[in-house]
């Protein structure tokens, strides 16, 4: 899949990269999702290429989604989150707690 953001539209739209061989590498839209806020400045996936995090630069908020690996809908799954103005989204695995002796 391919994603892009829509600043005007406040959307994610995600196309599927065709494998038939009359048009591979061709794009096919997939969908278009709004993306519960304004002005969607960045967006990221975690690790496993299920859960995207969008930064609303204009709403000050980012929001969570679900992402089906199979079609390439995202699914909001309530998860919003108050941050003054976010242009930039960075996920960071989560650090192993150290062992004790």
């Amino acid at each position: 899949f391919v994603l892009v953001s829509n600043r005007g539209h406040d959307s994610i739209a995600v196309f599927r990269i065709e494998q038939a061989a009359a048009n591979t590498g061709h794009l096919v839209c997939a969908g278009i999702h709004h993306t519960r806020g304004a002005t969607p400045r960045h967006f990221q996936f975690d690790a496993t290429g299920e859960w995207l995090v969008a930064a609303n630069q204009d709403s000050d908020k980012i929001c969570v989604f679900h992402m089906d690996l199979s079609t390439g809908f995202l699914d909001f799954i309530g998860h919003e989150y108050a941050v003054p103005s976010p242009n930039f989204v960075c996920n960071v695995p989560p650090r192993a707690p150290a062992l004790t002796a």
